[in-house]
């Protein structure tokens, strides 16, 4: 299983929700990949992996490494493929045809060797996260509950089918409420 942890929205715990979930599976005895598709390296850093002068994502979405170079064994019992801020350049690099299939193909050679694939993604809809849906079986939502928190992550992922990689395949998502605020009553804001 693949799953994306995504929502355009920042702020929502989507990465103290991927290093949880990899850590947790990883507990229980899974064989457990995380991959860090977030250019601030956050979820890299959650893991104790190391995102500087070692191979990353962005080396292996840019065809100079392969997925096998990158990844770290962490002391959390889970591997990780860091991320950095050079990660940011691949919006403007990946231009070509077939972009959003990049990681799909990365991960297709160890996709048998893990049990959960675990994807970070940034708060945006560019490239990356679409990278990160066509390779995913799964996405889950993290959000808060505020109303524009859920305003801002639904409506895109609500839609994911609109994505010519996504047209065909079946795919689960799922929304996880990542925070609460107990003073807040959040019926009353919608």
């Amino acid at each position: 299983m693949i799953i994306a942890v995504a929502n355009q929205k920042g702020g929502v715990g989507k990465t103290t929700t991927s290093q949880a979930l990899a850590a947790g599976l990883a507990a229980k005895g899974y064989r457990v990949l995380g991959i860090d598709l977030d250019p601030q390296g956050n979820f890299s850093t959650a893991c104790g992996a190391e995102n500087y002068n070692v191979q990353t994502i962005y080396e292996v979405m840019k065809r100079a490494a392969s997925i096998q170079d990158a990844i770290q064994h962490t002391k959390g019992g889970y591997d990780v493929v860091p991320a950095n801020i050079m990660l940011a350049g691949a919006e403007q690099e990946l231009s070509q045809t077939g972009k959003e299939h990049r990681l799909k193909e990365a991960v297709a050679p160890v996709a048998g060797d893990y049990d959960f694939i675990v994807i970070d993604t940034p708060p945006s809809l560019g490239v990356l996260t679409v990278n990160a849906f066509t390779c995913a079986t799964d996405i889950l939502i993290p959000t808060t509950a505020g109303i524009f928190e859920t305003a801002g992550g639904f409506p895109p992922f609500c839609h994911r089918r609109d994505f010519p990689a996504q047209r065909d395949r079946h795919q689960r998502s799922e929304v996880l409420q990542s925070g609460c605020q107990s003073e807040r009553n959040f019926v009353y804001e919608i």
